[in-house]
């Protein structure tokens, strides 16, 4: 302040430097405006929040996919969160032909069935289709000892021949 003896001494405010500052205190006609630096989000965040002339930037974690159960559809930018979706759950009358990877869904098809000639030779599994095989004929020399199932091949053996001194 001026006084009988001498003048004001008037100084420049301060200027936020817009691009890497924002202002916390504004200026008075006794005080100058006080700057802070802007937050930085890092690799792991976004931002959430753009900074003004007076607020700093907000930044959040960019979101995880859990692996086991999700596949990322849009990736995170430095303004937007990653998206992750549910993977596809396949029925219990399919099983997984192709397998998810970190950006892409896993593919289901159905089990094959087998013809009412053929049996399951090998069963499904979880990324595997079942396996048919066609039943067994008996020739004319031999009868069935088993009968076919859905999952066993029909059993046949030879038929025995009498000899000269047995009958049947």
């Amino acid at each position: 302040p001026a006084t009988a003896t001498t003048d004001k001494v008037c100084k420049d405010t301060t200027v936020c430097d817009v691009n890497s500052e924002y202002q916390i205190i504004a200026a008075t006609r006794t005080s100058d405006r006080v700057c802070s630096n802007l937050t930085m989000c890092s690799e792991t965040e976004f931002e959430i929040v753009s900074p003004s002339p007076t607020t700093d930037r907000v930044c959040q974690l960019i979101a995880a996919c859990d692996t086991n159960s999700q596949y990322e559809t849009i990736a995170p930018t430095p303004t937007s969160n990653r998206q992750c979706t549910p993977l596809t759950g396949c029925l219990p009358s399919q099983y997984i032909l192709t397998q998810h990877t970190a950006t892409t869904d896993r593919t289901c098809t159905n089990l094959s069935n087998c013809s009412i000639t053929q049996y399951e030779s090998i069963p499904p599994t979880l990324t595997s289709d079942r396996e048919c095989s066609d039943i067994l004929s008996c020739f004319s020399s031999e009868y069935e000892s088993q009968a076919p199932t859905s999952t066993t091949n029909r059993i046949c053996e030879t038929i025995s021949e009498c000899t000269a001194d047995e009958y049947e």
